[in-house]
């Protein structure tokens, strides 16, 4: 945007139209984040190798932008964005304009390792009930929707990209006062 909403972020609107919202943020191991990106939105076949191209391609486009500009520019330029996405303490300030108690911020890995526990802390951050214990086998044992099956990142990528967002993911553990952000156990 242009004028007087340039510099606005989505969490200064939301805060501002609904000052009572309770949010929840999922946040996903920036590395897998990004081949799922990949996935998601890649027209070729798939592989380890391309996949290991399109990082390095991402990276050097940001070394690039950030040569040219600035980190903090090129962060708000998503450039490149599916790499950008990943830096998840850079838009941390975006949601801290609401109060602890309206924000939620869960990892999608705790998902899969305990899913009745994160989705009762899902309920009752938004307060509702806790389900029944039939409701509870009827939640948990749903078949997963959405799931894809991605290729194994080569081991050189993943730690391309661990390197890359670990100052980011520090930061991140930091702000939240939670060592799990570092994505360290993943």
């Amino acid at each position: 945007p242009k004028g007087a909403l340039a510099n606005t972020t989505v969490g200064e609107i939301l805060r501002e139209a609904f000052p009572y919202l309770r949010l929840i943020l999922i946040l996903r191991d920036p590395a897998d984040r990004l081949l799922s990106a990949y996935g998601y939105y890649n027209q070729g076949p798939p592989s380890p190798e391309a996949f290991h191209e399109y990082v390095e391609k991402s990276l050097a486009t940001w070394e690039g932008c950030v040569r040219a500009h600035d980190a903090h520019e090129c962060i708000h330029r998503f450039e490149p964005q599916q790499l950008i996405k990943g830096m998840y303490s850079a838009f941390h300030y975006d949601w801290e304009r609401f109060p602890k108690e309206q924000l939620l911020v869960l990892r999608l890995e705790d998902y899969s390792a305990d899913p009745r526990a994160y989705l009762s802390a899902v309920f009752t951050h938004i307060g509702v009930r806790e389900p029944s214990e039939q409701e509870w086998d009827a939640i948990v044992g749903q078949e997963r929707a959405n799931a894809r099956s991605h290729f194994e990142m080569k081991a050189e990528t993943r730690e391309r990209l661990r390197s890359f967002y670990a100052p980011y993911n520090a930061e991140l553990a930091e702000q939240m006062q939670d060592k799990r952000f570092l994505f360290a156990d993943v």
